[in-house]
């Protein structure tokens, strides 16, 4: 073998033996060749499948991720249930200063006004002890306005207007309305605003009127109702309605675990009505296609998030006549 491959490669006559060793030398290099195309392939085909599983995974530590984040911050809610915190025996600290606060948004000062004229603005200035809530109640409407129909030639009744808020907002958003309230001074409140008020007891007023409404509204208004009167003030509203109207009465949540406090924070309220006693007065009277809408979500923790009547603080009840 050592001298006959010096002779294949160096002889004349060995060049046809040269020839065939070089044809199968390339043929071998062709299927090594293809073989590593296709392992290249298989290699290529089995990084993409990988890439894909590595994104999947990806995707779901985020949601597993997202999903531990929620439950830290609800256990860091729920912590004061189960922590036993030490409070000291006594706390204090100073208490808003309500009137400042109304002053600032009624434009006037209590000690600026003429004598006799401060009893007057009370109702006013505990109105708007809070300091204007103007940003809650745009929410509030807002929320109203898709089960307000809108009926030719009969405008909107809001009992119990105040200063016209909300007949502010029914302005803006091209609805027609009148407004009563009891308060002398929020009457004229609502008129300086350039709107349509006049003083009048809610009851004698729809039963003395011929008037039909596309909407009633009682907004914070019937639990200032004394209970004997709640009956037929309802019945009066669904009475004055025009075929197709519809009455709106939002109070106070009893559902939500500050109601108390929310109700009795005013001292002109009278009766604390349930959603269910009130829903059931509306559909009484005839009134149709009667909703709860809760507004005003003030979550506490103990409260459990699905149960979403008790996370907030009023409930409107909205019923319709039927056409």
């Amino acid at each position: 073998m050592r001298t006959l491959r010096p002779w294949l490669e160096r002889h004349p006559l060995a060049a046809p033996y040269r020839w065939l060793r070089d044809l199968w030398r390339l043929s071998h290099t062709r299927r090594e060749v293809a073989q590593l195309r296709q392992l290249a392939d298989r290699a290529h085909g089995e990084h993409a499948a990988l890439e894909q599983r590595l994104v999947a995974q990806a995707r779901l530590i985020g949601e597993l991720q997202h999903q531990a984040s929620q439950t830290r911050a609800e256990l860091a809610w729920a912590a004061p249930l189960y922590r036993h915190v030490e409070l000291p025996f006594s706390h204090a600290e100073p208490a808003p200063d309500w009137i400042a606060n109304a002053e600032r948004v009624l434009g006037i000062r209590l000690a600026d006004l003429p004598p006799g004229e401060r009893e007057r603005w009370f109702y006013s200035v505990y109105s708007e002890m809070a300091g204007g809530l103007g940003h809650l109640l745009e929410q509030q409407y807002q929320a109203y306005l898709p089960y307000l129909p809108v009926i030719d030639r009969h405008r909107v009744l809001d009992v119990g207007c105040g200063a016209g808020e909300f007949l502010h907002f029914l302005k803006r958003n091209g609805r027609e309305a009148l407004g009563i309230d009891l308060e002398a001074q929020e009457v004229e409140r609502a008129r300086a605003r350039g709107l349509e008020a006049q003083q009048a007891e809610a009851l004698a007023f729809l039963q003395g009127t011929e008037e039909r409404f596309a909407a009633i509204s009682l907004l914070q208004v019937i639990e200032h109702v004394p209970a004997a009167q709640v009956r037929p003030l309802v019945a009066a509203c669904a009475a004055a309605l025009a075929p197709g109207g519809v009455l709106l009465l939002e109070t106070v949540n009893l559902r939500h675990p500050n109601a108390l406090n929310g109700f009795y924070t005013d001292p002109t309220h009278q009766t604390p009505l349930s959603d269910n006693y009130l829903s059931l007065l509306v559909r009484w009277n005839g009134l149709e296609n009667v909703q709860l809408v809760y507004t005003l979500p003030e979550w506490l923790p103990g409260v459990s998030q699905q149960d979403r009547p008790r996370c907030y603080a009023n409930y409107t009840v909205v019923g319709y006549r039927s056409r």
